[in-house]
């Protein structure tokens, strides 16, 4: 068959071949690649030595890090914000704390002058014979066994009272070296009360007055004596 002219034949060159399939200029794998094997000429893929999958980190190894012995915590850290103040006991002081207390109950002593301090009765009379007849034919007077003692314990009471207000002005701190010397007088106070109801005759009760100030007069001494020892302890130190 003949070729109309101007029009290449089917077996010239430059031409595409209409028994050829058509090529686009994209390549096209003829053979798959299996992901599961390499390729000729290469070594068989190894797992381990490949390494973790990308986007997962490997274990450590067991032993690298250590463990925290069970039941123990890790201490919390600092708190954010100013820190508490102080009890009330840390910024005066045990001494001074003791102080006031020993003034509370110098002041409460005090006011037991104004309450009874012996009680009479009826059959005062009749007890102060029997007392007399059972001293015999002699009679022993104490060395505290005196008007000013038995009757007149107000001074004693007073002193308490002062006393009490010194050791109010010891928390200050120009006057803290004073509070010996407050020790001592309320000694001196509590000492004259005690002797003034132990003098008394056995046929003379104590009032109210009385009982209430021995009891709290102990506390006052006390808490004093403390105050001066704890006080000069640290002074020393």
């Amino acid at each position: 068959m003949s070729t109309p002219p101007g029009q290449p034949g089917p077996n010239q060159p430059g031409q595409p071949d209409p028994n050829q399939p058509e090529q686009t200029g994209q390549f096209q794998p003829t053979t798959p690649v299996s992901p599961g094997f390499g390729q000729p000429g290469t070594p068989p893929f190894d797992p381990a030595a490949a390494g973790p999958p990308s986007g997962q980190f490997a274990a450590a190894p067991s032993g690298q890090f250590p463990v925290p012995p069970s039941g123990q915590f890790p201490q919390p850290g600092p708190y954010w914000g100013p820190p508490p103040p102080p009890g009330v006991i840390k910024r005066l002081g045990v001494p001074n704390v003791f102080a006031l207390l020993a003034s509370v109950a110098g002041i409460i002593t005090f006011f037991m002058g104004f309450v009874s301090w012996v009680t009479i009765d009826e059959s005062l009379e009749h007890k102060a014979e029997n007392w007399a007849d059972d001293q015999g034919s002699k009679l022993g007077i104490p060395g505290f066994f005196s008007v000013n003692m038995v009757l007149n314990p107000g001074y004693f009471f007073l002193l308490l009272g002062a006393c009490a207000v010194a050791a109010a002005l010891v928390v200050v701190p120009a006057y803290r070296r004073f509070l010996p010397l407050v020790a001592v007088f309320t000694a001196l106070g509590y000492l004259g009360l005690f002797a003034s109801a132990v003098v008394l005759p056995s046929f003379i009760s104590l009032g109210a007055g009385a009982i209430v100030a021995l009891i709290l007069g102990a506390f006052q001494l006390a808490l004093t004596l403390a105050g001066a020892v704890i006080a000069g302890l640290r002074t020393g130190a």
